[in-house]
Parts: C-alpha cells; sequence; structure tokens
C-alpha cells in the first residue's frame, strides 16, 4: 500500500473516530440535559397548580364540577400542557380536559402512578406530573397533567444534529487540510525520492533532487543527492575495475585456452570446476556440460590415477606421473600428469595439467631405434666384410664342385682323373647319386645364398642405397603387396594367408610418394607376414587386415596403416619389436631382421617414420609415413 494511502486511510480513522467521540459525549450531555429540563417543568406545573390548588379543593369538597372544569381549562391554555386529569379521593375521575379525548390513557396513567407511588414519569413525547389536592391535612382529590415534549425533543434533535454536523464538518475540513499539508510538505518530496530512486534502480546513477527547505526532508533530500553522487563514482569504479577484471578474465582464458596443455581445475569432491580447450577436445565435451560433474565420468582416460588425484587432495602435496600409457580416440597415448593441489584457506582442490607426450616418446622410441641401428650398423658393417670372404670361397669352390661332378662329367680332365684313380665316371656318378651328394651341393649353394642375403641386409645398416626413387601410388603398392603376399602358404607352419578377410580404407585422391618401390613392398610384406604368423600362431578367430592409407596435411605426409585383430603384444615386446635380432619365435624360425631391416629402410633410406600400437588381446597396428619430398 502506498503512503498517500495510509494518510487517507489514517484520515478516515480519525475522522470516524472524532465523529463517534462527538456522539459519545452528546449523549450523555443531552440526558443530563433533558433531567434538567423535565425538573424545571415539574417546578413549573407545580407553581401553576399551586395557585389553583385551595380553589380546586373547595371545589371538589362542594362538588362543584363546573367550576373544576373551569380552572381546568385555565390549566390547559398554558402553551405544553395537552392534558388535565381531576380524581376524587375514590380516585374517581371527576374532570378531564385533554385537547384530544383520552380519558382511558388518562385512567392507565392514574392507576400507573398510584400503584406505583409516582408523582412524574415521562412517556413517548410526553411528561407526567401527579399532584394530591389537600385540604387542612386531607386529601380531597388528585392532578394529573400531561406535557407535551414533542417540540421541544425537533428543537433538541435539531440542536444536536446542527451541533454534530458542525463538529464532524470542522473536523473533515481540518484533516483534509491536515492531508493536503501532509501531501505538499512529505509525500511530494518522498514521490521525488521514490522517482529518483527508481532512476537510480534503471542505472542513472548521480540524479539529483531540487529540494531546498530547512526541514528534515530537506536533510534528507541533500543526504540522499550526496549518497548518489557517491554510488555514480562507485558505480563508475566498479565498472572501470569490471573492465580490468574483464580483460584480466579474458587474457587468463586465451593463455588457458592457448596452452598445448589440458587444463583441469577439480574441487575436493573431484568435480569439475573448469578445464580449457585441450581438454574440451580431447574428451570430446564442451565444459559449460562438463562443469559440475566428476572428473572420471566425463574424462575416463584418467581413471586409472583418480585414487592419486584423491591422495593429493588429501596430502596437499604436488604429484607428477609421467609416460602414462593410455588409449584415446582408439590410439596408444603417452600422457604427462601433474597434479598441484590448491592451498587456500576458502577454496580446496587442485589444477590438473596434462600434457601429450606421445609424439616424444615415439621420437624418443626412434631415436633409441636409430642409435641402436647406428651402433648395429657399424658391426654389421665390419662382420659383413668378414663374413664375404669366406663365404665367397665357399659359394665359389660349391659352385666348381657343383659344375665337375654334376654337370657335364664326360670332360677329358675328369675322364683321366678316373682312369688314375682306377675307376671310372660311372661308378663316380652312381657313387655321388647313392650318397646323396648332388643334394648336399645345393643345400651348400642355397645356403650360401641365404648367409649372402643376410649379409647384404646388415650392410643395409651401414649404407643408404643408391638405387633411384619414383612416385608411386600407395594403393598400388599395397594391392601388389597383397596380391604377392596371397601367394604366401607355409605347410609346415600350417598358415594360408588367402583365408585372412582384407578390408580396404583408402583415402580418395591420394598424392604420389617419392619411393623404392621394391623396398617399400618388401616392408609391407614383412609386417603382412608377420601378423599373418601371430593371428595364426595365436588362433585367431576370423582373421582380418585393416589396411589405411590417408594424407596428413600438418605432416605432408602420407600414412599407411596395417592393423590386425590378433593376440597383440605387451608393452616391452612392442618396444623392442624394431631391435636387430630380436624375436619372439622359436630358434631356427626367425631372424629378428625383418622388422629391424623394415625399420631401417623407412626411417633411413626414405626419410619417413614407423610406430608400432599394441596391447595383449587387442591386436596390433603398424603405422608407416612417408614425406611426399622424397628422402634428402
Amino acid at each position: 500500500m502506498k503512503l498517500h494511502q495510509k494518510i487517507n486511510r489514517e484520515v478516515a480513522k480519525a475522522f470516524l473516530i472524532v465523529s463517534c467521540i462527538c456522539v459519545l459525549i452528546l449523549i450523555p450531555w443531552q440526558s443530563q440535559k433533558s433531567k434538567v429540563l423535565n425538573q424545571k417543568l415539574i417546578s413549573l406545573m407545580q407553581t401553576f397548580i399551586t395557585n389553583d390548588i385551595s380553589l380546586l379543593a373547595n371545589a371538589i369538597f362542594e362538588k362543584r364540577t363546573r367550576a373544576i372544569n373551569i380552572r381546568v381549562q385555565k390549566i390547559l391554555e398554558i402553551d405544553g400542557i395537552e392534558s388535565v386529569y381531576v380524581f376524587d379521593d375514590a380516585y374517581r375521575i371527576i374532570s378531564d380536559a385533554p385537547k384530544k379525548p383520552q380519558l382511558l390513557q388518562g385512567n392507565l396513567h392514574f392507576q400507573k402512578a398510584r400503584v406505583n407511588n409516582l408523582d412524574s414519569w415521562t412517556t413517548t413525547n410526553s411528561l407526567w406530573y401527579l399532584q394530591a389536592i389537600t385540604a387542612f391535612d386531607e386529601t380531597l382529590g388528585y392532578i394529573l397533567i400531561e406535557y407535551s415534549l414533542a417540540d421541544m425533543e425537533k428543537k433538541e434533535n435539531l440542536s444536536i444534529l446542527l451541533f454534530t454536523t458542525i463538529i464532524v464538518t470542522f473536523t473533515l475540513v481540518l484533516l483534509l487540510l491536515t492531508n493536503r499539508l501532509i501531501r505538499k510538505i512529505i509525500l511530494r518530496p518522498v514521490d521525488q525520492l521514490i522517482e529518483s530512486m527508481a532512476e537510480i534502480e534503471k542505472g542513472q546513477y548521480g540524479r539529483q533532487i531540487d529540494l531546498t527547505s530547512k526541514d528534515e526532508i530537506g536533510e534528507l533530500a541533500k543526504k540522499y543527492n550526496s549518497m548518489s553522487m557517491e554510488i555514480d563514482h562507485s558505480y563508475k569504479q566498479i565498472e572501470n575495475q569490471n573492465k580490468q577484471l574483464n580483460q584480466t578474465k579474458n587474457l587468463l582464458d586465451s593463455i588457458i585456452n592457448s596452452m598445448p596443455s589440458m587444463l583441469i581445475t577439480i574441487n575436493d569432491q573431484c568435480r569439475i570446476k573448469e578445464w580449457n580447450t585441450k581438454a574440451e577436445e580431447a574428451a570430446g565435451i564442451p565444459g559449460s556440460k562438463a562443469i559440475g560433474m566428476v572428473l572420471d565420468e566425463v574424462f575416463p582416460i584418467v581413471g586409472k590415477q583418480m585414487e592419486d588425484i584423491r591422495n593429493v587432495l588429501k596430502s596437499k602435496v604436488t604429484q607428477k606421473f609421467s609416460k602414462v600409457s593410455l588409449m584415446m580416440n582408439q590410439k596408444l597415448c603417452y600422457m604427462d600428469m601433474i597434479v598441484y593441489p590448491i592451498v587456500s584457506e576458502t577454496v580446496e582442490g587442485a589444477v590438473i595439467i596434462i600434457d601429450d607426450k606421445t609424439e616424444v616418446v615415439r621420437m624418443e622410441e626412434m631415436m633409441i631405434q636409430s642409435e641402436k641401428m647406428l651402433s648395429v650398423g657399424g658391426l654389421a658393417a665390419g662382420m659383413a666384410h668378414e663374413i664375404n670372404n669366406p663365404l665367397a670361397g665357399i659359394m665359389q669352390t660349391a659352385n666348381v664342385m657343383t659344375n665337375r661332378l654334376t654337370g657335364k662329367m664326360d670332360i677329358p680332365a675328369n675322364r683321366k682323373a678316373a682312369e688314375t684313380a682306377g675307376t671310372t665316371m660311372e661308378s663316380i656318378r652312381l657313387f655321388m647319386e647313392a650318397r646323396d651328394i648332388p643334394r648336399m651341393l645345393n643345400v651348400i649353394n642355397e645356403s650360401g645364398k641365404r648367409v649372402a642375403d643376410i649379409v647384404n641386409n646388415m650392410l643395409s645398416f651401414a649404407r643408404k642405397s643408391d638405387a633411384r626413387e619414383a612416385s608411386h601410388s600407395i594403393a598400388d603398392l599395397f594391392d601388389k603387396t597383397l596380391e604377392l603376399a596371397a601367394t604366401d602358404y607355409d605347410l609346415k607352419k600350417q598358415y594360408d594367408f588367402r583365408i585372412i578377410k582384407i578390408r580396404k580404407e583408402y583415402e580418395d585422391n591420394l598424392p604420389p610418394v617419392p619411393c623404392e618401390d621394391g623396398k617399400i613392398k618388401q616392408v609391407l610384406l614383412n609386417i603382412l607376414r608377420n601378423g599373418a604368423q601371430a593371428m595364426q600362431e595365436g588362433g585367431t578367430d576370423n582373421p582380418m587386415f585393416i589396411i589405411r592409407a590417408y594424407f596428413e596435411k600438418e605432416k605432408k605426409m602420407v600414412c599407411m596403416e596395417i592393423e590386425d585383430n590378433g593376440p597383440g603384444m605387451d608393452e616391452e615386446t612392442r618396444k623392442r619389436v624394431f631391435e636387430p635380432f630380436f624375436t619372439t619365435k622359436p630358434i631356427g624360425m626367425g631372424t629378428g631382421l625383418g622388422l629391424s631391416v623394415s625399420y631401417f629402410i623407412i626411417t633411413e633410406n626414405h626419410g619417413g617414420e614407423m610406430a608400432v600400437e599394441s596391447r595383449p588381446g587387442a591386436g596390433a597396428k603398424f603405422i608407416i609415413r612417408l614425406p611426399l619430398k622424397g628422402r634428402g
């Protein structure tokens, strides 16, 4: 309810109260006034009767009715007297002179007065007076007079009404004037204050009120003007501070979101309070949805470290976790994680910084492999040269023996030597066939060739190939290698490449890559054979290769992936898979040079990258990247 409504209500209350007070005062005053007036009337009637009492007594005693009536008529001539009744001592009416015939009423009032021993009483609009008529202390009769109060009551009521009207009008006028003064002196300034406050509420700070009165309202206006200016000044300061805070916040947000690391802030309940763009990209969930949720629910890749994170929240001690392996976007990744506790009296929680170290780990592994290759390369070169000399002699001698004993045996030199020994060439041929010497010579030749191939592979560690490069389609290289692999069938190892399902995922419009096609096919075939053997040995149901080829714009390299659904490998095996002479196969089943030579061909001969991702029971994926510019 507004103030002016409250004032009007209070004015109405005051008006009603004053009216009630006037009525309450007038009622007893009027009652008392009526009593005084009745006494005066009774005294007046006593005076009237006293003058005629002796005459009435004589007339009653002598029973002169006419004389009694004459006296009664004279009393009726008095203004206000309505009726006069005369009774004898036996209470019989002997004369009545009402202005209106009321004999029965006179008898009734007389009987009432006699029974109740009354000498005066009032009825509606009338005052009754009864007096005994005596002579010599003897009651001769009674006179009953009725005085009309109707005119008197009209005058009194009119007087009361007039008085009340004057009081009420005066009170009402006074209250209205008071209300007007209150509105002028108080309400209007208050309305101005309210309007100004409403303007301040809308943001129009510094509003001033033009009030020059020297009363309390004026002082209030001065205080308000001063307060308004202070608010305006404070608001401008707050606006400047907010601008600075917003600028600082935007700068911090930009810095945080520009960080190459994932940054996550959590509270003491491990619920996310903030995270940057890198964390959003890694989790695939925007910050607006992630805030307030438990960390491992929206960021499951930290699930293994949740207990350690909770320990940091309890102990308030920073912890660092290096090269944590985890799967992200179906790829094996390595992360460095640092958990910083927030040390504050009002805030509890922690800041988690996660750096993707996958490429660093890959580079470290490649550097280790390269160092191993370089160290082994020097050893391989020396060993190759040392082996080449006796190997050449063995292979040359084996070839000569094969030619002399299995070729043209009937040459003169052979016959002469046989005759000198006392035998024939036919006998010698039969002897060699019986002793399986031709087969042994073939074994010597095949073994020599195999050793020669091993030596050539070892030499590839120490020098680059001089073969010329040409641009080739990776898809064509894959298809040709798969055709070659399809002919691979090993009865002893009981595997057939043709039963393996092949799924190709080639990106359209792949650019040609400068490379040595023969060596690239050798690398691809090596990986396919190893994978096929692993799936056969692991008893993989529905063995399958997924062959991918796509272009990486950032690195400007064509990427080839060969993924199988075989038994996979543990972390230790995965790290050593490219080491020379490292093999998981039994003795005699593998040399351990296939993947190491393949790694060397890709990294050294073509300036590319080669890596493997694998987990036990989850298959293996070999990744090869070749640059578009060719080797340097």
